[in-house]
């Protein structure tokens, strides 16, 4: 696979901290062999309560996921689409992941008002 070097298109917020790999995709969706094909699975327990915001017309295909503090903590997981991902701060072992496989993957200052974000 090439290395991502430019995304371009609308930005979907996530506007929640914590947000731990079980909760992205459930433990149950990681049984496949396959390294692609898991984009059902995102969020899949929050998607199925419905209201969530990506699923909103507005963000679809939306190709940047503005996250909140502590994105993905929990245990480390090579699975994932290619997405571009935005946060304050990257766990050294969870961007050293994403670079080496030239997912795209940046870090930016928190809101105005909003430091826990």
């Amino acid at each position: 696979m090439q290395p991502v070097r430019r995304v371009a298109g609308r930005m979907a917020p996530l506007d929640l901290a914590d947000v731990d790999t079980d909760q992205i995709i459930p433990k149950q969706f990681l049984k496949r062999i396959e390294r692609t094909g898991y984009g059902p699975f995102l969020f899949y327990d929050w998607r199925a309560r419905g209201n969530f915001v990506l699923d909103k017309p507005e963000y679809e295909g939306a190709p940047v996921l503005v996250a909140g503090a502590n994105f993905g903590c929990g245990s480390s997981r090579e699975q994932g689409d290619r997405r571009a991902e935005l946060r304050r701060h990257f766990p050294r072992q969870l961007l050293q992941d994403r670079t080496a496989r030239g997912d795209p993957a940046g870090v930016a200052g928190a809101p105005p008002g909003r430091p826990g974000l």
